[in-house]
């Protein structure tokens, strides 16, 4: 079990109490031990209103793994348009801290900044899974930003769309990986991680847009920007997630006020009521010239182990949220050991990378799904 930690970070304030009404899917979950990675807890039907392809829609717990190993219950979403065989993981960008945030409901209300990315891949006949992560609209606290947790996460919603009674998906259909922002990080930690955690789940490529891929600069790019929500909560995600680590004695009682409102709303909520603080009015001190914040923060870092799908990298030059140059790093890491890895570097911002660089990559995924050998890489 998580530590108590003091009262500016408890679990009270991290991961906010499911909505009255919540569907048993939210329910805590039976008990893990004798369960394996991907196994569907429960599911039920879902709705999918005004989706291309008249697909039906499950709401889902299933199995999959923390980071440090421990067996943990996630939500998710399975879409599925008639006659789909090919399933493509959409790994969601931020949404927030408290459990009405989480994707697979805010799918059921129209809200959600992935539903472009939903329906161009149901409009081209795949099915798709998406995670709500660790600690989104499950008990405990959301582990934002951690990426082998998040990885796990997307990998499993793989192997449980593929197992999801009614479905109808096969075992010979592809798949595929889509994210952007902390999608982009969630995706790359995907394709890293599944040569050894899911050699069941070949990938047939992963696009990551606008990849976090550097947690310290991450932090540092939201000070005093409508992003400092986003980057504080790469420090509430790591606190979550290391009983190591422990952020309240770090925090001024400012930081003590805001951990509490970004712990308990959404992500466009930060952006409409926090009033874009610096990370040295909230912090009595820089978590990440310590020890054990920089050996996690090391340890999520995406770059040390080549993936075995071809990838896509793709970054906006003017990008000040998420700064290029750690996804420049992830590249010449990948590439050093031998990835097949495409690079794209546009002449936008966040959002402009998102819109242009995501129609392109659902490009380069459509090849990548009807078994056209990837393109050669852009390394070197």
């Amino acid at each position: 079990m998580r530590r108590a930690s003091a009262a500016a970070v408890s679990a009270a304030v991290l991961a906010a109490a499911p909505a009255s009404g919540a569907s048993p899917v939210s329910a805590p979950p039976p008990d893990l031990a004798a369960t394996v990675p991907g196994e569907i807890l429960r599911a039920e039907p879902a709705s999918a209103r005004l989706l291309p392809g008249s697909p039906r829609a499950w709401r889902l717990l299933y199995r999959s793994t923390s980071a440090d190993g421990s067996p943990i219950a996630v939500s998710g979403s399975v879409i599925v348009p008639p006659g789909a065989r090919h399933v493509l993981a959409i790994a969601p960008s931020t949404q927030g801290f408290a459990d009405r945030c989480a994707p697979s409901r805010r799918l059921q209300d129209l809200t959600l900044t992935e539903l472009p990315m939903i329906a161009a891949a149901t409009a081209r006949g795949w099915a798709v899974a998406m995670t709500d992560y660790e600690g989104l609209g499950t008990p405990g606290q959301h582990t934002m930003f951690v990426g082998r947790s998040e990885g796990h996460a997307v990998l499993d919603a793989l192997r449980a769309a593929r197992a999801l009674p009614g479905s109808g998906l096969t075992e010979g259909g592809r798949s595929g990986v889509l994210g952007y922002s902390q999608g982009g990080a969630a995706a790359a930690w995907t394709a890293q991680l599944q040569p050894t955690y899911a050699p069941d789940v070949p990938l047939a490529g992963v696009a990551a847009g606008g990849t976090i891929a550097d947690l310290p600069a991450f932090l540092a790019a939201g000070s005093g920007t409508w992003g400092a929500g986003a980057g504080f909560g790469t420090l509430l995600g790591l606190d979550a997630a290391y009983d190591d680590l422990d952020l309240a004695p770090l925090l001024t009682p400012r930081g003590e006020s805001f951990a509490r409102t970004v712990g308990s709303r959404c992500a466009l909520e930060w952006i409409a009521t926090l009033n874009y603080p610096r990370a040295s009015a909230l912090l009595a001190s820089d978590p990440f010239v310590r020890p054990a914040w920089a050996r996690r923060a090391h340890e999520n870092t995406p770059g040390d182990t080549a993936p075995a799908a071809p990838v896509l990298l793709y970054h906006g030059r003017g990008d000040r949220s998420v700064p290029i140059a750690g996804a420049e790093r992830l590249r010449a890491a990948w590439c050093t050991r031998g990835a097949t890895v495409r690079w794209r570097a546009m002449a936008t911002d966040h959002a402009g990378a998102l819109v242009n660089g995501t129609t392109s990559a659902l490009s380069w995924l459509g090849s990548r799904m009807s078994g056209t050998q990837p393109e050669p890489g852009t390394c070197g």
